[in-house]
């Protein structure tokens, strides 16, 4: 039941997280230690040559990667992240991760 009401009240704060919302990401599932988002792409997703931009991608991967270690009931923030990036995205209208 806690456990619930922990990822309720963590789906609330991220749902009105201004800089998700720009970028049309929503949290899909949280439990804890997980959680899946979703990005809404649009042309403004996207680089020059019309791949989905890799700020929004490692954007979408900050906010799962806070979402799943916040889902634990204290705060948590990230000391240092960092990605690699084997291929494109191959999608045109949303992205999971």
């Amino acid at each position: 039941m806690e456990e619930e009401k922990v990822n309720e009240k963590l789906k609330e704060l991220f749902s009105n997280d201004p800089y998700a919302k720009r970028l049309g990401i929503t949290i899909e599932e949280l439990k804890p230690g997980y959680a899946k988002v979703r990005m809404e792409l649009d042309a403004s997703h996207m680089n020059f040559i019309g791949f989905v931009h890799g700020g929004a991608i490692f954007s979408l991967l900050d906010q799962a990667f806070a979402a799943a270690s916040n889902s634990h009931n204290y705060s948590s923030v990230a000391i240092s992240m960092s990605v690699n990036f084997v291929k494109r995205s191959q999608t045109e209208r949303n992205t999971l991760c």
